[in-house]
């Protein structure tokens, strides 16, 4: 807001249903911990883009309530739960035809 200045429209610069959701993210992880922890050792380790064990300490720390990089750690478990349904998925399978339909 203050970057922009009069820029931003006073009816956005105004509201007040603005919030902040780190609490829910560190509840979440408090009571889904065993799971995230264990995707913590899922395809993106084992491509070797993530380090597990700096992955599983960022998940315990924040379980425990401290300040995390909360966007690299949700694009780190949202790109291993894609990495994984995609790998899991069943593949398609084709045939030729030798009539071409319109």
């Amino acid at each position: 807001m203050d970057a922009l200045g009069d820029l931003l429209p006073a009816v956005v610069r105004e509201r007040t249903t603005k919030g902040s959701f780190v609490r829910d993210y560190h509840r979440a992880i408090r009571v889904h911990q065993r799971s995230v922890l264990d995707m913590c050792d899922g395809p993106l380790a084992d491509a070797g883009l993530v380090d597990p064990r700096k992955l599983r300490s960022t998940v315990r720390a924040a379980a425990l309530g401290a300040r995390i990089p909360w966007a690299h750690l949700i694009t780190s478990l949202g790109a291993n739960l894609w990495w994984k349904s995609v790998s899991e998925a069943p593949s398609c399978a084709w045939a030729m035809s030798d009539e071409v339909r319109v």
